[in-house]
């Protein structure tokens, strides 16, 4: 097994690299927390990530809260040390005996946990079991959470990977956005339909959360917008609270009521962003198609045109210039 590393700055940023503090729920790491309250028999199963001030819950078994402050946290303990940590009656101990979980309701009496350590030694949190009775936990206990330790790793990490394999052309940054959209209108295929999508609440969610949350929530809402839109669609992230799409094959009434649905979809998500917190932002967009041989620069004029008119009258706004005629009269009209 890799050495144990007990820095913490490191380690907090090995959470990071991971995306996935504050994501929804899912049924492969839901399956894990069933087997370990089936298995070893106690009452709460949870897969737990630390983070500066809050332990947060991949998954909960037995509980319905998704997570706790650092503070009241008992893997707390246990990503300090590299081994398996068993507490047969937390009454007993003298690190848990005040702490509010085992003092007060729940009434914790017994837990073990086994630290989430990844390749480069980093413990991120740990897969426990918890129980309400005092008991003394076994060898077969103790194996089963180890294996289930390196299970859960292995998923995140192959998470990481597909993740920095994502395809250029699904996520790129504006300059080779801009790049790739000005061949497509010098090219002979059907010119795109272009959106600018501005996420309203962005700096109040940065403000209150900080910038790594209000990221999380432009990703989501990215992955969102990826899954419902068609394959081969030019996706990139234009600034902090902007991104932007380029449709193919759409005629304009289609990509207008595409582009409505997901305002619409958008309004309706929910984003975990902390403990017992969760954020949600309606989106402006502006939306545009470009000229036969335009430039892109007029291009990108006219959208950021189209995303502010949004703005103005927004938000959760869709702007549409598709119908205004040619770029050359646009420009006609702003002079």
């Amino acid at each position: 097994m890799t050495p144990f590393r007990s820095d913490e700055r490191g380690r907090m940023r090995a959470l990071e690299n991971y995306n996935v503090l504050y994501t929804e729920r899912e049924a492969a790491f839901d399956a894990i927390t069933q087997l370990v309250q089936a298995t070893v028999g106690t009452e709460v199963s949870t897969i737990a990530l630390i983070d500066e001030h809050h332990q947060w819950f991949k998954s909960a078994t037995g509980v319905d809260i998704r997570g706790t402050e650092r503070g009241l946290a008992f893997c707390d303990y246990t990503i300090r040390k590299p081994e398996i940590l068993a507490v047969p009656d937390m009454r007993q101990d003298t690190r848990f005996n005040a702490n509010a979980l085992v003092a007060g309701a729940p009434f914790v009496r017994s837990y073990i946990g086994c630290p989430l350590r990844t390749p480069e030694g980093y413990q991120l949190g740990t897969i426990c079991a918890i129980g309400l009775q005092p008991r003394d936990f076994t060898e077969t206990d103790r194996t089963i959470l180890s294996h289930l330790s390196t299970v859960i790793i292995d998923m995140l990490e192959k998470r990481r990977r597909l993740e920095e394999l994502r395809p250029i052309s699904q996520m790129v940054d504006r300059a080779r956005w801009q790049a790739m959209l000005q061949e497509d209108i010098l090219s002979d295929r059907p010119l795109p339909a272009v959106a600018a999508i501005r996420v309203d609440d962005f700096d109040e969610i940065s403000d209150l959360y900080g910038s790594r949350m209000a990221d999380r929530l432009i990703s989501a809402i990215m992955d969102h917008v990826t899954s419902h839109i068609q394959s081969g669609t030019r996706v990139a992230r234009l600034s902090k609270s902007v991104f932007g799409i380029a449709m193919h094959d759409k005629d304009t009434e289609n990509a207008e009521w595409v582009m409505d649905m997901l305002r619409e979809k958008i309004g309706d998500m929910v984003v975990d962003l902390a403990p017992g917190d969760v954020g949600c932002s309606t989106v402006s967009i502006g939306l545009v198609r470009p000229g036969l041989s335009e430039k892109i620069d007029t291009v990108w004029d006219r959208l950021k045109h189209a995303l502010h008119r949004a703005s103005t009258q927004g938000p959760d706004i869709l702007i549409s210039e598709i119908d205004q005629g040619s770029p050359l009269d646009w420009a006609v009209r702003r002079a």
